[in-house]
């Protein structure tokens, strides 16, 4: 039983922090962010909410890096793809 509140109590917080967004400027001039949007608790669609709180409003894609699916290893393990990030710029700076 305290094995599950502690796991509940660590996804909690988790899912808090789990969209870090480093700020630049986009090619419009307007404010920018990169997000690191795969991995635990992480969506492109939970991105794209995060990208609309920080700029107040709408924000428009401008890099989405595609990966590659897992594949699997002979010895048994699977090779990970590299972590997907999204760059967002505002629509209104």
């Amino acid at each position: 039983m305290r094995l599950s509140i502690a796991l509940l109590a660590l996804l909690a917080t988790t899912g808090c922090a789990s969209f870090q967004a480093q700020k630049f400027t986009g090619p419009n001039g307007h404010p920018a962010y990169l997000m690191q949007c795969s991995g635990f608790g992480r969506t492109a669609e939970g991105c794209a909410e995060r990208a609309a709180k920080l700029c107040h409003g709408a924000a428009t894609v401008i890099d989405r890096p595609t990966g590659v699916p897992g594949l699997p290893q002979l010895s048994g393990g699977t090779l990970m793809p590299p972590e997907r990030m999204i760059a967002y710029e505002c629509n209104q700076g």
